[in-house]
C-alpha cells in the first residue's frame, strides 16, 4: 500500500511542479510570443514598431492580451509533460535490465522524453489556435467567445486546425 501511495505522491508531485512550470514559462514569454505574432501578420515591420504600439494601444497589459488560452493549455501542457516523462522513466526502468538506480543512458531519457509528447501534444494544439486567432483579432475578444468564433466558422476541426495560412 505503501509502495501505492509513493507512486501517487511522485505523479502528482511531477503534475503540480509541470503545472507551475506552465504557468511561470507563459507569463514570462507571453509578451515576446505576442511580438513575434504581430511581426508574423505583418501588422507591424519591426519588434520595436510591435512593442510600442502595443504599449501605446493597449497600456501594458497589452503584452499579455491572448493569455488565457496558453494559460488553459500550456500549464495542463506542462503537468502531463512532466508527468509523462516521469511515467515514462518509470516504464524505461521496467523493461531494462540494469537495476533501477543505475542513471538512465541518454538513449532511454530520449525515449522517456518521447513518450511524455504523446500526451502533451493532444492538449497543445487546440489551446494554441485559440490563442493565435485572439493575439491577431484586432478587438479585445475573450477566450469562450474566440472559441465559439471558430466553432462557428468551421465546427470542431477548425479548433483542432493547428495551422491557418495567413
Amino acid at each position: 500500500m505503501e509502495e501505492v501511495d509513493s507512486a501517487l505522491v511522485d505523479n502528482v508531485k511531477s503534475f503540480v511542479a509541470g503545472g507551475f512550470g506552465g504557468v511561470c514559462a507563459v507569463l514570462t514569454g507571453h509578451p515576446f510570443d505576442l511580438t513575434k505574432v504581430l511581426l508574423q501578420t505583418h501588422q507591424y515591420n519591426t519588434s520595436r514598431e510591435a512593442i510600442m504600439g502595443t504599449l501605446k494601444s493597449h497600456g501594458p497589459l497589452g503584452f499579455y492580451k491572448g493569455v488565457t488560452s496558453p494559460l488553459l493549455g500550456v500549464t495542463p501542457m506542462f503537468a502531463v509533460s512532466f508527468w509523462g516523462y516521469d511515467v515514462g522513466k518509470r516504464l524505461v526502468q521496467a523493461l531494462r535490465k540494469e537495476p533501477p538506480e543505475q542513471p538512465l543512458s541518454i538513449q532511454e531519457i530520449s525515449a522517456a522524453g518521447f513518450f511524455s509528447a504523446i500526451p502533451t501534444t493532444l492538449i497543445a494544439a487546440p489551446f494554441e489556435r485559440v490563442k493565435v486567432v485572439m493575439q491577431v483579432t484586432k478587438s479585445d475578444i475573450s477566450f469562450l467567445s474566440t472559441v465559439r468564433q471558430i466553432y462557428r466558422e468551421g465546427g470542431i476541426r477548425s479548433i483542432l486546425k493547428v495551422r491557418q495560412p495567413l
